[in-house]
């Protein structure tokens, strides 16, 4: 297995992208997070990469504030949806925007489409069909995520990850992509300028996956975090033609494609019981990626983005830091650490994710000062005889100094959990162990 805790995703969080995926799994994706996004479900313990695609908007549900978004709207107020009606279109029409929205999506990526990407317009009932027709073969994963949220705080113990994960698919899902069929699914039958805006985004993910097949099983094998690399550059390069198809919107359009994008989002009632954790992971991609690529075409144009496409960061430390990824730093090897029960999982915790478990015990220049010295880390998952979740993970950072920093940080994040604990490896190794109550 290849976990990586965030893989990675987008819809229309999480995301989608193209992280890891298992064997037969493609066809499933998360969504969340700003306006189009599109999410992939993250293989291994932590949700976060597959391929399909997926479009939501949900400005105003949080995340994590260690990696603020580079560029987001104001919070659009929730409204029930389909408030605004948009005259159905028909075939022909929906066939010549798409033609007319491929070549600027053309202009603007520089690469032209080597076969002609369909696209089906569905209505509520089929588009959550086709989206959801492979969630239950996800489960397995689901249950390693629940478990090491569980051992970490993340969750309550025995919250229905699965069931959250599914609620939030069936109402903040805009549309998604399709590699194995090279088909874009969009929900609804109108071409409004919130549903043009987000098949300028899919048909980004669809012209980046003729050139670079953003479909890679390969990486199923690898434990790094390559997967969420993957999907961090592949979101953010969307995101950046998504932005500039909606900067040459008519202020008409973009009132337009607020008032939708607002009644499309959901009750965020009916999203309480959504995990914050899977919010944060979902969104992470996006917003890190969207940085990522704007400094990488900054300094190397588009060259460099779709080189990063072709061979992506391989841990969150070189999607977070433009230059550890240009010289390509790798992680430091580091053993998995022992368990004391049945294992569920094992792999790659990350910088991301040691960021995300630190986020509410400090400002986010603390977080940032203890985070990012990571050089290396390995985690484990289990479930003791008294079947609680249990979590251990080991840190090797860059120096002895790096070390302390983060132990300060996790002892302080221990003080707030009922069964966890700190304990120094070495100078520049940290170990933490944490049980769900």
């Amino acid at each position: 297995m290849s976990p990586g805790w965030p893989g990675s995703v987008q819809p229309g969080l999480p995301p989608s992208p193209v992280p890891p995926r298992r064997p037969n799994s493609s066809r499933l994706v998360l969504a969340l997070v700003g306006i189009l996004v599109v999410v992939g479900l993250i293989s291994g313990a932590f949700l976060l990469g597959r391929t399909r695609r997926v479009d939501v908007a949900v400005d105003e549900l949080p995340t994590s504030t260690t990696q603020p978004p580079s560029t987001r709207r104001a919070p659009a107020t929730s409204a029930p949806r389909s408030t605004t009606t948009f005259p159905p279109a028909d075939p022909a029409t929906i066939e010549r925007e798409v033609e007319t929205l491929s070549r600027f999506v053309e202009q603007k990526r520089g690469l032209t489409f080597k076969q002609k990407v369909q696209v089906h317009v569905a209505g509520d009932e089929e588009f959550n069909r086709l989206l959801l027709e492979d969630f239950d073969e996800e489960r397995e994963d689901l249950e390693k995520a629940a478990a090491a949220f569980e051992a970490l705080g993340m969750v309550e113990p025995g919250t229905d990850v699965a069931g959250a994960l599914r609620k939030l698919l069936e109402v903040g899902v805009l549309g998604f992509y399709d590699p194995e069929k090279d088909e874009l699914v969009v929900r609804g039958d109108h071409l409004s300028p919130y549903v043009r805006q987000t098949i300028v985004h899919e048909l980004t993910h669809a012209l980046d996956d003729q050139w670079f097949d953003l479909d890679r099983p390969e990486y199923d094998e690898r434990h790094d975090e390559v997967g969420f690399g993957l999907s961090a550059v592949a979101e953010g390069n969307a995101r950046r033609i998504e932005q500039a198809y909606e900067a040459q919107m008519t202020p008409e359009e973009k009132a337009a494609r607020d008032r939708e994008e607002a009644e499309f989002i959901p009750d965020l009632r009916e999203l309480a019981s959504i995990p914050a954790i899977l919010i944060q992971q979902i969104s992470a991609p996006y917003d890190i990626g969207e940085s990522l690529v704007e400094q990488l075409k900054a300094i190397g144009g588009q060259d460099a983005v779709d080189e990063a496409l072709s061979d992506p960061p391989s841990t969150t430390e070189q999607a977070l830091d433009v230059d550890k990824y240009l010289a390509r730093e790798p992680a430091e090897p580091v053993a998995t650490p022992p368990a004391e029960g049945e294992i569920v999982d094992s792999g790659m915790f990350g910088e991301l994710m040691t960021r995300l478990l630190l986020d509410d015990v400090g400002t986010s220049t603390e977080v940032d000062r203890a985070a990012r010295g990571w050089g290396g880390d390995a985690y484990v998952v289990w479930r003791g005889t008294d079947r609680r979740a249990c979590a251990r993970i080991d840190w090797r950072m860059e120096t002895p100094t790096d070390a302390d920093e983060l132990g300060t940080m996790l002892r302080r994040w221990v003080f707030s959990q009922v069964r966890a604990s700190v304990e120094e490896l070495d100078q520049r190794s940290v170990r933490l162990t944490s049980c769900s109550r």
